[in-house]
């Protein structure tokens, strides 16, 4: 199966313990033997952020992995800090939203193109990154018909880190209820970042009007 790594931990002397972003069972955890070892072949394929073809032999109470190989390592978007703080932020609430082993492909896909817009270095310039992190909970919401805690995402959201794009939770409620953008236009860049985002793919597809 394929999926997307949203979180490693140490677990026990040598191993890690893995969350997966699948296309199949959704998020799932595994144990990558000696995943810790310095020798181990599967340590760099679980770097979080990593899309994946994973092999699972599925256990009564852990999973654990058989064979792993990276399929994308989104390298450009490793190598900026900013870029990183929006993918792990949207990971966050992945983790938060999504419960485990419930499957849902589209979630994945969406997961994969914010990574692919980040990971594009002529696109990203061009767009307000903390602007995509609101629209990529927008997205979620429509396929999980679910929204973060209003704590996590004040937290997470509206630091002052992402203070350019000052979408405030009542906000986000009443974009979602009206299915309206419109009310975005008011935020710097916002028309700029739209233009740029239909042109490169359908992953806001229907979501600006």
């Amino acid at each position: 199966m394929q999926g997307i790594v949203i979180k490693r931990i140490q677990f026990l002397e040598n191993d890690l313990l893995v969350n997966i972003l699948c296309n199949e069972g959704g998020n799932i955890q595994a144990v990558a033997r000696g995943g810790q070892k310095f020798e181990s072949k599967m340590a760099a394929h679980l770097e979080p952020l990593n899309l994946i073809n994973v092999d699972l032999i599925v256990g009564k109470k852990l999973n654990y992995i058989r064979n792993i190989y990276s399929v994308k390592c989104f390298c450009e978007l490793k190598a900026n800090i900013e870029l990183i703080d929006i993918a792990m932020r949207a990971i966050f609430f992945i983790n938060k939203i999504i419960k485990p082993n419930i499957e849902n492909p589209k979630v994945l896909y969406l997961l994969f193109e914010l990574l692919s817009i980040l990971d594009n270095t002529e696109l990203s310039s061009k767009i307000d990154k903390k602007l995509l992190l609101h629209l990529f909970l927008y997205k979620l919401h429509f396929i999980e018909s679910l929204l973060p805690e209003e704590q996590d995402y004040n937290t997470y959201c509206l630091n002052e880190k992402l203070n350019s794009s000052s979408i405030t939770y009542a906000d986000l409620n009443r974009i979602i209820k009206d299915k309206n953008l419109a009310t975005l236009i008011h935020i710097p860049h916002v028309k700029g970042t739209i233009t740029a985002l239909n042109n490169y793919s359908s992953y806001f597809e229907n979501c600006f009007v």
